[in-house]
């Protein structure tokens, strides 16, 4: 079937259409049974206006059908939903050549986008739940599947928490204990260097500084009580630790060997609704300095954090993981977790494919 919506692109998103671009959301997961959008595309529906994010979005009799955004502040990226009653004629692929077309504008990534100097800047397209219908368009448009992104679960049934021994003079203190001994901007700063050591490579969760971490621990989800963070004798390269030294060395200055966040989905405000038995607990985040690989600190920490969310009342534990990521793959299976979905990143090579007028 032809296009019959009327579409229209900017860096301005319609006030007055937010609430329908969430319904239109709401309706996908109904039908699709997993989210269109990530956590971070979703939130730019009602963002400021932001000259390196476009939206691109679909009428019909002035109802939003279909939704989109690109977001070039880093490696532009792209998501797109559209309503399930309006699938099949043309709208998803009309979106998402519109933002393909947005983000060559970008491409050119500024000095401090925080990416890696040999990562992949062509555009990413994300299709969440690596639905029939994604996989053929991106086929169709010649995109290239080049990342999986995997959601693994597990119930609490069959949740494994074997804490292994740390290694010598470490030490484990929550977010909480750790402030409060070192200050919150000295951690800080500790989180953005191991998180950065840790993730270099990463398209996503490189390239952090002090505000995205202050940001993060601002979030109505963030508990510093359910994080935890694993200490080491330092090194001498850092100034990290004047306020005081790991436990059991003589006085050593430490640093941060790594870290854990965790997220409780579906939280309420209600006391009564405490044991409610539908919050998800999410693994969020586990980052360990690359110098401490190989001393169980990534194992102990996610040990820590589950067994800290066990404690929540959630009915489920999930987490994310890179599909090519063998040794956490592992990890997570021994800990009881399967892969329960499969989100994939497309890229797309506008000099070997130029983008063509959708029919």
């Amino acid at each position: 079937m032809k296009l019959v919506a009327e579409l229209l692109c900017n860096s301005a998103f319609p006030a007055q259409l937010t609430a329908q671009a969430k319904l239109v959301c709401a309706a996908a997961l109904s039908s699709d049974g997993v989210e269109p959008l990530s956590e971070q595309a979703e939130a730019l529906i009602c963002a400021d206006s932001d000259p390196a994010v476009i939206h691109a979005w679909a009428l019909e009799e002035g109802c939003l059908v279909g939704y989109g955004n690109v977001d070039c502040r880093r490696i532009p990226t792209i998501e797109v939903v559209v309503h399930p009653l309006y699938r099949r004629q043309g709208i998803g692929e009309k979106l998402l050549c519109t933002l393909l077309g947005s983000a060559t504008d970008y491409s050119a990534q500024p000095d401090d986008s925080g990416t890696a100097d040999d990562a992949d800047k062509r555009p990413m397209v994300w299709a969440h739940g690596d639905l029939s219908a994604a996989s053929h368009l991106a086929q169709k448009l010649h995109l290239e599947r080049s990342r999986e992104l995997l959601q693994m679960s597990c119930s609490p049934a069959n949740l494994t928490t074997a804490l292994p021994s740390l290694p010598a003079n470490s030490e484990i203190l929550t977010f909480t204990e750790a402030d409060n001994r070192f200050g919150e901007t000295a951690m800080n700063a500790e989180i953005v260097r191991v998180n950065n050591a840790a993730f270099s490579w990463h398209p996503e969760q490189s390239g952090w500084d002090t505000a995205q971490v202050v940001s993060h621990r601002n979030e109505p989800w963030f508990t510093s009580d359910d994080c935890f963070v694993a200490l080491a004798p330092g090194d001498g390269s850092t100034t990290f630790g004047d306020a005081g030294a790991v436990s059991g060395t003589s006085g050593a200055r430490p640093r941060v060997a790594g870290f854990v966040w965790t997220k409780i989905h579906g939280v309420s405000t209600d006391a009564s609704t405490e044991l409610s038995t539908g919050k998800i607990g999410e693994l969020y985040l586990v980052g360990v300095d690359p110098a401490m690989q190989g001393q169980r600190i990534g194992t102990v920490l996610t040990s820590l954090a589950l067994r800290q969310l066990a404690t929540r009342h959630v009915s489920q534990f999930i987490l994310y993981v890179e599909g090519d990521n063998t040794a956490a793959l592992k990890v997570y299976e021994r800990h009881g977790f399967t892969i329960s979905r499969c989100d994939v990143a497309y890229r797309y090579d506008r000099c070997k494919y130029p983008l063509t007028e959708p029919r």
